[in-house]
């Protein structure tokens, strides 16, 4: 018997929302890259290991998905924020490549964890209300709520690391601390796990629920164009710090131009279903690729032209931009949610999440060696129109579907 009180399924959405609160408090965002430069790494390095924490998402993403199918979801939960917790404890004596790779490979296993069991525990919690026509706006809010807890934060990033370089690490581990116990608070599910047909192997049914996945007509397209895009509003993301230092920005500005950045995110993600059903799939997709198109003219022009005041302007249009991916998030996981069963929700949307990380990991790697061996000028010329054209047929083939 738990020595916790869950509360009622009514009520998980709200505690979910405390939750996300806690668990996205990140201070050392705005500074990250600065962190792990007085780490021993260069800038990149810092894009590597990017790819390396894409690559322990892959693999671990679907296997960690179907945990959450077979086990306790509110378990599952638990253990990823178990995991981001210790990701942070390891980053605060961490010094060295190979250390931050073990940091790297601690917070891919949590994010694996979290992403497809998340949203399968949130759309069953509001199933068992009869509420899933509400997932859309009730995961908006939620999303929301974790970004604007990131927003706040990193406005105190740079700060705290003016203060001392170790200060964002170690608020990091006092809120994820907090957000571990309120997980314990969330009421289980039971009765939603799957059962394995008797003589099948475990592993077997893991692939059977993934080429499902893959091969349906349109989850194959909710995985695939929100991939690219992601990939895409991900490096305007990160070439937002490394921009503001080659430019000169102030310090103290990193935190209000991420932070900035993360509340354009707040607002997509609370948004979300209301631009959604306003604009419907079609106005809704091409404004989106014309988003992702102007974020990169603007990153092209912030690393070549210095002025100071200009950057400021780009920076904001590059946070605007790359703040639109979380939006498309949740729209497609809505939409997929409506096509598969309950026992197979986390391993599907974690399929869904490993699309994402398959492509972000191609990309971040590839920023690496473009940006080590040329500059990060000639890394947006080379990757940017790759980007947007594997983007433009994707989201022409998921229009064709009519959905």
């Amino acid at each position: 018997m738990s020595i916790f009180k869950t509360v009622s399924y009514k009520n998980a959405p709200l505690l979910l929302k405390w939750m996300c609160f806690f668990k996205y408090v990140m201070f050392m965002l705005p500074v990250i890259v600065l962190i792990y430069q007085d780490k021993g790494l260069s800038l990149g390095d810092f894009f590597l290991l990017q790819g390396i924490f894409s690559i322990a998402t892959v693999i671990l993403e679907i296997p960690t998905g179907y945990i959450g199918d077979l086990f306790s979801r509110k378990k599952v939960i638990s253990l990823s924020i178990v995991a981001w917790l210790l990701a942070h404890i390891v980053l605060y004596s961490a010094y060295g490549f190979w250390d931050i790779i073990l940091v790297e490979i601690l917070c891919g296993f949590a994010s694996s964890l979290y992403s497809g069991t998340y949203q399968a525990y949130l759309y069953d919690v509001l199933k068992k209300e009869n509420q899933e026509k509400h997932y859309m706006k009730q995961q908006g809010s939620i999303e929301s709520i974790g970004i604007l807890s990131t927003a706040i934060t990193t406005l105190f990033g740079g700060l705290l690391y003016a203060m001392g370089a170790d200060l964002p690490i170690i608020g990091g581990i006092i809120f994820i601390s907090v957000s571990l116990i309120i997980s314990l608070f969330l009421p289980d599910m039971q009765d939603i796990k799957r059962v394995v047909e008797k003589g099948k192997s475990k592993w077997k049914d893991i692939m059977g629920i993934a080429k499902y996945a893959i091969t349906h007509t349109e989850i194959k397209w909710l995985i695939i164009y929100p991939a690219i895009f992601g990939t895409g509003t991900l490096i305007l993301m990160w070439i937002q710090q490394p921009i503001m230092k080659a430019n000169l920005v102030p310090l103290y500005l990193f935190g209000f131009f991420i932070g900035a950045s993360q509340l354009f995110r707040s607002l997509s993600a609370k948004f979300a279903h209301n631009v959604f059903n306003k604009l419907k799939t079609k106005n809704y997709t091409v404004a989106l690729f014309g988003l992702l198109f102007v974020g990169f003219v603007a990153g092209l022009l912030a690393t070549t032209f210095t002025n100071i005041y200009l950057t400021y302007v780009l920076c904001l249009i590059l946070g605007v931009m790359s703040s639109s991916q979380v939006s498309l998030k949740i729209v497609a996981h809505s939409m997929i949610n409506h096509r598969i069963k309950s026992d197979e929700r986390a391993t599907v949307l974690s399929v869904s999440s490993m699309g994402d990380k398959i492509s972000r990991t191609v990309f971040l790697i590839s920023m690496k060696f473009l940006i080590d061996g040329y500059s990060m000028q000639v890394m947006l010329w080379v990757l940017a129109p790759i980007i947007l054209l594997l983007t433009f047929i994707s989201m022409a083939k998921l229009l064709k579907l009519k959905i």
